[in-house]
């Protein structure tokens, strides 16, 4: 079986860290950038992020593809991490810079935008797609998954302070006072992070992910075409539980996310409280992810899921019977995220679980479309999320200037606990349904080696 080295227990996810970095400056300054800095009218720059998010979920699906079609001088997987940060990083600095009229601005930074995001959902998913490569074993899975999302945890804690202030501090220093210098050297700054980030990632895996030599004899056994792609979903029960379950428990952790500020706002009455209460979840987030090995060795993948989520979901009801209480709703979300955290700490490991049940049923290794989708899952809960919180807001009649009533404010806490909590709460249902244990994967793994060996010999003589 192919096992992790110490550098690789430790170290892999490092590179997340710093794109975290860079997901950050976008989610939460993107907006920000388009009306205040190029100066652009809300309609012109709601139509840019409608664009670039549907090019972004459609480039997200199809990054699988080019991975698994991948066999490059480095292996399928690492060669990616070599290049791919670095060209996406200069489309990425890029969009944070000016040219010309506003139009052109525009036109740029959606072309820029799209060019970045295409090879990040490539190299993205190249990564995770390495992360279950360099290892057979499910509880190694889950060491190495829990440690790629305490590290994005870790990035996010860091951004979430960092990031304005580095805005800031550059506008300032170098751009006397330009908010333009400010985003551009900020873009610049956690490019350069990420791609060494990456490059850890590419020389700790090294003599893993080995280039396959295309011979006569195996070229035919080794081709993944775009029907054994979906076959590995449609003969894939486990990978279908896991989409299922990933996609509706992101929506609503997301959902919890964007309500956040207008939560405080309304019902806590504190709109400062917000920083707070992120800062809160993040750590909580953290804490659980570094606890998912643990709970593993228990309860296995599947329970430690379920327990996760089931503790997420419960702590935020609690919060809805102590709210307005902010120490106590803080306390009570973070206790959630802890729990949160140990689930979503296994999101590689179920993903490179369910590449092996491909594998072992279609006899084609199609890792990286499947690890692909862990990124089209992502983008389409933000998306999905989006519409949530635009009906939630135009259902309470939300205006910045509003007159908050009691009913307000209940509309606004069982949407932001409430309705987070039945949608995480609800992803249980389809990893109940989910028959694959761990012993399972180990004993495909074997067969699959087996099957590897038993197929040269033939090709041999």
């Amino acid at each position: 079986m192919i096992r992790m080295n110490n550098k690789i227990k430790n170290f892999f996810g490092v590179g997340d860290m710093f794109f975290s970095l860079m997901v950050i400056l976008e989610l939460a300054f993107m907006m920000v950038f388009l009306t205040d800095v190029l100066k652009l009218n809300i309609v012109l720059a709601g139509t840019i992020i409608t664009i670039t998010s549907l090019g972004d979920l459609i480039t997200s699906f199809i990054a699988g593809g080019i991975v698994d079609k991948s066999n490059l001088k480095w292996g399928k997987y690492r060669s990616w991490l070599l290049f791919g940060p670095a060209i996406a990083s200069i489309f990425f600095v890029l969009e944070f810079t000016q040219f010309g009229t506003a139009t052109t601005s525009a036109v740029i930074f959606t072309i820029c935008y799209l060019i970045s995001h295409t090879l990040w959902n490539i190299f993205y998913t190249a990564n995770r797609a390495l992360a279950g490569a360099v290892t057979d074993d499910p509880t190694e899975r889950a060491h190495i998954s829990g440690r790629i999302a305490a590290w994005m945890n870790a990035g996010r804690i860091i951004g979430s302070k960092l990031i304005i202030v580095m805005i800031l501090f550059f506008a300032t220093t170098v751009g006397d006072g330009n908010q333009l210098v400010g985003y551009t050297l900020t873009a610049l700054v956690t490019s350069v992070l990420m791609c060494i980030g990456y490059f850890i990632h590419f020389k700790i895996t090294e003599g893993y992910d080995l280039p396959q030599e295309v011979t006569k004899v195996n070229s035919k056994q080794n081709k993944v075409t775009v029907i054994d792609m979906f076959k590995g979903v449609g003969k894939n029960p486990p990978l279908i539980s896991v989409l299922f379950c990933d996609f509706i428990r992101l929506s609503g952790y997301y959902l919890m996310l964007a309500l956040a500020a207008y939560y405080c706002k309304i019902v806590l009455k504190d709109p400062a409280a917000v920083g707070n209460m992120l800062l809160i979840i993040n750590i909580g987030c953290l804490l659980g992810s570094l606890l998912s090995k643990t709970f593993v060795t228990r309860f296995g993948t599947k329970g430690t899921t379920v327990i996760g989520m089931a503790g997420a979901s419960a702590f935020m009801f609690a919060a809805m019977f102590v709210s307005p209480n902010v120490t106590a709703v803080i306390a009570c979300l973070g206790l959630s995220q802890i729990f949160f955290g140990v689930s979503f700490g296994l999101t590689t490991s179920l993903y490179a679980n369910s590449a092996t049940f491909a594998e072992f049923a279609t006899e084609k290794n199609t890792n990286g479309f499947i690890m692909g989708l862990l990124s089209f899952s992502i983008k389409m809960s933000i998306f999905i999320r989006g519409l949530i919180m635009t009906f939630v807001l135009a259902f309470i009649g939300y205006s910045a200037d509003m007159t908050i009533t009691d009913q307000i404010t209940g509309n606004m806490s069982i949407a932001f606990l409430a309705i987070p909590a039945v949608l995480i709460a609800i992803g249980i249902i389809p990893i109940l349904m989910m028959k694959m244990k761990d012993s399972d994967v180990i004993e495909m793994r074997k067969k699959i080696e087996a099957r590897k060996i038993a197929n040269l010999d033939a090709g041999i003589n």
